[in-house]
């Protein structure tokens, strides 16, 4: 997955994170395990909040029982 930006406009309201979810969802339905993220460092917070941890190897998150 690669930085996921939302319009200033609408930013606060939920939007990226659901945005994040879908294509988590997506990723499930696909049987993927592990998702790697790109991402700019000052939106590290906000894909924490989305469940994702850093790791030495970079930002993961793997499906949860897996």
């Amino acid at each position: 997955m690669e930085d996921i930006i939302v319009h200033p406009d609408y930013q606060r309201r939920g939007v990226g994170q659901q945005l994040v979810k879908e294509l988590l969802n997506e990723s499930i339905r696909r049987g993927l395990t592990i998702v790697t993220l790109t991402y700019s460092r000052k939106h590290k917070e906000f894909y924490e909040k989305c469940g994702f941890s850093s790791t030495a190897a970079g930002i993961w998150r793997a499906e949860e029982g897996k």
